[in-house]
Formats: C-alpha cells, structure tokens, sequence
C-alpha cells in the first residue's frame, strides 16, 4: 500500500502532512448565530493546523456565487459555510444544492448552513457546546480534503484490467 499523506485515528480529525487552506464564508444577518458557528469552526480549524480566511456576505443567497468565485480566482483546499436560515427552506434547500453542485466539481465544502424556525432554535444548533454545527462542517470539509489528497495520486488507468 502507498504512503498516504494524511493519518485518520479512529474518533478523530485527520492529521495533515502540509497545511490545509481553507476558507470561511459567513452569511446572513444572524450576527449571534454566526459567531457561535464561527467560534464552533475557528476551533476545529486550528486544532488541525489550518490556514484559514474569512469572509462575510449580507445575504445567505450570496454564498454559491462567492464560492465559485473563490474557486476559481483563489487557490483554497476547500471552504466552510457558515449562517442560519430560519423559516425559509426554500431557500436553503436551493443554497445547498449548489454547495452540492460546487463540491461535486471540485468545490471541497463542509455546509454549516443552519435551517429552523426561530432564532433560539438556531442558536441551539450553532453553539459550541450545543449542536456545534460550525465545528461539524469544518470536519467535514477537513475530512474531504484528507480524503482528496490521499486519493490525488491515484489513477484507475485506462483499457481493460487482467
């Protein structure tokens, strides 16, 4: 078997052989909510040595665009979504589609993207030492980007197999 370039133990985050680059797209007017979420995030992120930038976008609609950009013109291991979206599934069912669309083609994410139906209820869900929602998808798109680098090297090949 080839050496991998991350090291996952059982009940905890991988360990990185260089530094993983993320960035931390905060979105929506939920100014509590979010910096429970980013605290939740922030603290997964550096327990796993991450470089990490911020950014913070008025409406949570906003958050696809921006990253496809970032995509594009930045040079990011992977992104963290941040926000709460109370009572407008709509909404977030179509913002988390195309998270899905972006990570499909690349676009490493972890949606830390909270859906309820009031605030407290949200709020809940992103504090640390509640649902933890931000340390949830900053381990998620650390755990991706592992994955992704330990299978970068590898080729299925072409033609038939014997």
């Amino acid at each position: 078997m080839q050496d991998s370039t991350i090291e996952v133990i059982e009940g905890s985050r991988p360990r990185f052989d260089r530094p993983v680059k993320i960035l931390v797209a905060v979105a929506g007017p939920e100014q509590d909510i979010n910096a429970a979420l980013v605290k939740g995030a922030l603290a997964e992120l550096e327990a796993a040595g991450a470089e990490v930038e911020e950014i913070s976008l008025p409406r949570v609609g906003d958050v696809p665009q921006a990253l496809a950009l970032a995509e594009r013109m930045q040079d990011y291991d992977g992104y963290v979504v941040l926000g709460a979206v109370i009572d407008l599934p709509v909404l977030w069912s179509e913002v988390a589609r195309a998270l899905t669309g972006l990570g499909m083609s690349g676009g490493l994410n972890g949606n830390g993207l909270i859906l309820a139906e009031t605030p407290a209820a949200a709020m809940q869900l992103a504090l640390p030492e509640g649902g933890n929602a931000g340390g949830e998808a900053a381990a998620s798109v650390l755990g991706l980007i592992g994955l992704a680098r330990e299978w970068g090297g590898k080729s299925k090949g072409i033609g038939f197999r014997a």
